[in-house]
């Protein structure tokens, strides 16, 4: 039987600039090339609630590629600046402790696509991870 939780019924994957000996990697087009992020897994109680060690660090059952995702209130409206608009959302999921970084790719498959967006802000709570970040359309 497949586990279905409709608070978080879309995927997110994080990608990052490839960099060796902190220079940027590009392909032979001489396009920046990028690199999936793990994401560190926080493992929940019977009750949805985060799991602790001793020492009060969250207890982590493994990395993945990817974790499930959903959409939540937009806290900005519309901005624009010239042709190109700009839009803040919030991605809620469940709880992960791997470090994002301003700018990182985040990679989002809805209902309707698979479109990419610019990691704003990061923060795990005990009942989720909330992401903010901007789609950038022209």
């Amino acid at each position: 039987m497949v586990e279905r939780n409709p608070r978080f019924p879309h995927k997110l994957v994080v990608k990052r600039v490839k960099k060796v000996d902190g220079q940027i990697v590009y392909d032979v087009d001489g396009n920046v090339t990028y690199e999936i992020v793990p994401l560190s897994i926080v493992v929940l109680d019977n009750k949805g609630y985060m799991r602790y060690d001793s020492d009060g660090r969250p207890l982590v059952s493994g990395t993945a590629e990817s974790i499930k995702c959903g959409y939540r209130t937009n806290t900005r409206n519309v901005s624009e600046a010239g042709d190109v608009a700009v839009y803040n959302i919030t991605l809620h999921t469940p709880p992960f402790t791997t470090e994002l970084l301003y700018d990182d790719v985040l990679e989002i498959t809805d209902y309707e696509r698979t479109y990419t967006a610019r990691m704003v802000r990061k923060v795990t709570f005990n009942w989720g991870t909330d992401i903010w970040f901007d789609e950038v359309r022209n």
